[in-house]
């Protein structure tokens, strides 16, 4: 397996987890892994949330790449791998962070 693949499922576990954690929903994953969408949050009043899963990723320069998605359902979750760090990004707008257990979420 690929360095990038592990990568990507251990931050998608950390979002999942966090999830879990921080906002006591259902999570849902793909079977196959393959798609848009890596995880779906179904909330106790029925709302569901769709996210795609990234980590953190930096330039030579140390800034950071930062990645869209085309639908503006779906929000991207940026886990850092090394700070155990997770944020939603929705459509493009930051948001305050709020620290919950040691992570942290741009609202």
């Amino acid at each position: 397996m690929n360095v990038k693949h592990k990568k990507g499922i251990i931050a998608e576990c950390y979002a999942k987890a966090w999830l879990l954690e921080n906002f006591n929903c259902m999570v849902y994953t793909p079977e196959n892994g393959l798609g848009p969408i890596d995880i779906i949050a179904r909330y106790k009043d029925g709302s569901v949330r769709y996210f795609d899963v990234k980590s953190v990723s930096r330039r030579k320069d140390k800034s950071l790449i930062n990645r869209g998605s085309k639908d503006k359902k779906i929000e991207i979750i940026y886990v850092n791998l090394k700070t155990k760090e997770v944020r939603i990004k929705k459509n493009g707008k930051k948001r305050k962070k709020i620290k919950n257990n040691n992570f942290y979420e741009k609202w």
